[in-house]
């Protein structure tokens, strides 16, 4: 989507016309008709003559030729239709079509998650917050389970200080 609004004012500048020169020496009038002269790398005096060609302008000692490009309206569409994809698949409630933000951030946290255990029991939490707490070890689909509550609603969880927690800080205290 970044690279959309970056190309826009690229893709806006195809749309002028494309100009093709060709170059000429000078008229020459052969009876009442208009000729021109140019280089030409073919002849053996190394010059040509020449009519005018249909569709051009002459400015200068140059035909001009304006043509359009039609590159910018491919781009144009092309662009229109990866935004709408985009859209589309963001807003789509169904989590097997949508990019799945939910799923990919809870597998992400899970790495964020500790585990500590005292007493035999098992403490998961995130940050200073309990998640979990049971005397038998969760699978990470389980885990995965409690985060996305957590996620939807971080402040219900209470906080904790485990002993590990409690010696972590008295460590601190006295080393700093």
């Amino acid at each position: 989507m970044i690279l959309s609004f970056v190309a826009i004012p690229f893709i806006l500048n195809l749309t002028d016309p494309v100009k093709d020169k060709t170059s000429f020496i000078e008229p020459i009038e052969i009876k009442g008709e208009t000729f021109y002269l140019y280089n030409s790398s073919n002849s053996s005096s190394g010059y040509g003559i020449m009519k005018q060609p249909e569709d051009t302008v002459i400015e200068g000692n140059y035909f001009v030729e304006y043509r359009t490009d039609y590159t910018f309206i491919f781009l144009i569409v092309a662009s229109s239709l990866l935004f709408l994809i985009v859209v589309v698949m963001t807003l789509y409630p169904d989590e097997e079509v949508n990019w799945d933000f939910k799923w990919s951030r809870t597998k992400s946290m899970v790495k964020k998650v500790d585990l500590e255990i005292e007493d035999n029991i098992y403490y998961y939490y995130v940050k200073d917050r309990l998640i979990h707490k049971s005397d038998l070890r969760l699978t990470e689909h389980e885990v995965r389970r409690h985060l996305k509550n957590y996620i939807s609603t971080p402040n219900l969880y209470p906080k904790i200080k485990t002993k590990a927690m409690q010696r972590r800080d008295k460590i601190k205290s006295i080393t700093s």
